[in-house]
């Protein structure tokens, strides 16, 4: 699976998380597919991101 992180609206269904008072949110879908922990690293050096799943390929924007 491919993430990627957007600036977006949140809707309804939508989950929120708080971490470190950075606010994330994932689609009603993805939230159900992707399992706890993720961990999203922020690459100041290139401007990117990438999210993680234990077991899983890295994704980035």
């Amino acid at each position: 699976m491919r993430l990627s992180l957007a600036l977006d609206e949140r809707s309804d269904r939508d989950k929120q998380f708080l971490v470190q008072g950075v606010s994330f949110v994932l689609d009603a879908f993805t939230a159900q597919v992707l399992q706890p922990p993720l961990t999203i690293v922020y690459d100041p050096e290139y401007d990117s991101f990438s999210v993680l799943q234990p077991g899983q390929s890295e994704s980035g924007c």
